[in-house]
């Protein structure tokens, strides 16, 4: 079935929040400076657990894409929060990409060839979140 499955698309709805920046904690332990961090990668996990489900992908398959893949996520932000300054992008991918390891849509994030990722407002019509695409790219495979 793994060899059927060329992608994967999932809409995840809360607050995406970046994963990089440390804080020294109050006993000197490092722990994540964004405090919506565990929310944020726990509702990309159930986004694509539920997405699994959609397409009656079973357990024993995972992880879903095997070999270079590609990714293309549409971040919309909460509020009016300025979209050209923090969060840094690069920041809320890598939360993203650790969220979708667990989740076992890939290998490993080191799979990843390709990427493309913006970042928006929430509005109206798109609430706070992400569009994720993963793609397979076997063509980037080298020989």
């Amino acid at each position: 079935m793994t060899d059927a499955v060329n992608h994967l698309t999932v809409r995840v709805a809360g607050r995406p929040a970046p994963q990089g920046s440390k804080q020294l904690g109050e006993h000197g332990q490092l722990r994540e400076q964004s405090a919506y961090l565990p929310a944020w990668r726990d509702a990309v996990k159930r986004a694509v657990y539920e997405r699994y489900r959609e397409l009656a992908i079973p357990p024993d398959v995972l992880p879903l894409l095997h070999g270079p893949v590609g990714v293309v996520i549409e971040f919309r932000l909460q509020g009016r929060q300025r979209i050209d300054s923090a969060p840094d992008l690069d920041k809320l991918e890598r939360a993203t990409w650790d969220a979708l390891t667990k989740a076992r849509v890939w290998e490993d994030d080191g799979r990843v060839v390709y990427s493309h990722a913006t970042k928006r407002n929430a509005d109206s019509e798109h609430v706070a979140g992400a569009w994720i695409t993963v793609v397979r790219c076997p063509e980037w495979t080298s020989s």
